[in-house]
């Protein structure tokens, strides 16, 4: 979805990612603010509600591109000073008309910087609002794709996490930089989707996509003594997927390690994949999900 930018566009862009939020429901405005999804419905059920979600948020990334941040209290407040220096040396202007100057110019500022504090710009509640594309572009995807291969009444759990990586609930281990060490690196783990169900021929199907994110912040002065902060990131995308596919409708035609023929009713695939990045907001590629789905599937014929 993508609007023009035309100057003469811009508030309609925006207009419509605002108008776009406020006709969402609760349930959805709840989603959206805890950038959190889990239970369990129908696929029906869960697209009903997650479609206007991503609709919103395609909305909301074009009206991002337009929308800029407002700074007019600190714009007053420079104006003020200036002013003041220039009422006070060059046009030699009394003392109390430059105080009284400064002072209003202050006020102004100051005011302005407070309302924009407690009636956010449309620009900061579009990033408040914002929600990282792994779920536009590769959860809800996987969705749509699994509606087709499951029963009209069967149920899908569904987690997908959009808060930050690197928050501190997802530590794992911490190494506190030394005395004479500038360097500080954290891991987080990350869980970013896990979908699990069964298909209509009866197979169990379970997707886990997760992250275990090394963060390393570097401190260091410059000659000038000023401390300089430098973060970098080191992911490790963990992709696991596991099929369970009955054997009264499949039989085995290739095995290999990733393959248990030992239960009697099932043949059991459990794949793993691991991708290593250094981009914090990344978005997994859906072509990536379906060759390891289609790639467990040529390992067996259907009777």
């Amino acid at each position: 979805m993508s609007l023009s930018y035309e100057s003469n566009s811009k508030e309609m862009v925006i207009g419509q990612a605002m108008n776009a939020y406020n006709e969402l429901t609760d349930e959805q405005k709840h989603i959206i603010d805890r950038k959190y999804i889990q239970g369990t419905h129908t696929a029906t059920e869960w697209l009903e509600v997650l479609k206007g979600i991503a609709e919103y948020d395609a909305l909301g990334d074009d009206a991002k591109k337009v929308a800029k941040p407002s700074n007019a209290g600190c714009v007053v407040v420079a104006v003020g000073i200036i002013g003041a220096i220039l009422l006070a040396n060059v046009a030699e202007a009394s003392e109390q008309s430059v105080v009284a100057f400064l002072g209003i110019a202050l006020l102004f500022g100051v005011g302005l910087m407070i309302y924009r504090t407690f009636k956010p710009t449309a620009h900061r509640l579009l990033e408040q609002r914002d929600l990282p594309n792994h779920f536009r572009s590769f959860a809800l995807p996987i969705l749509v794709l699994l509606k087709e291969e499951i029963a009209a009444d069967e149920p899908i759990e569904f987690w997908v996490d959009m808060r930050n990586k690197n928050q501190s609930e997802n530590i794992i281990q911490k190494q506190e930089a030394r005395p004479r060490s500038d360097t500080q690196t954290t891991f987080f783990r990350h869980n970013m989707v896990e979908i699990k169900t069964r298909f209509v021929d009866g197979t169990r199907f379970y997707f886990q996509l997760g992250d275990v994110v090394r963060m390393r912040v570097r401190r260091r002065r410059n000659p000038r003594g000023k401390l300089k902060v430098k973060t970098k990131y080191k992911i490790k995308t963990q992709w696991n997927l596991k099929i369970a596919l009955p054997k009264k409708h499949y039989i085995l035609e290739k095995r290999t390690r990733e393959v248990d023929d030992t239960d009697p009713k099932r043949i059991v695939f459990k794949a793993q994949q691991v991708e290593i990045r250094t981009i914090y907001n990344y978005v997994p590629n859906v072509n990536f999900f379906m060759k390891m789905v289609l790639g467990i599937y040529k390992k067996v014929q259907r009777v």
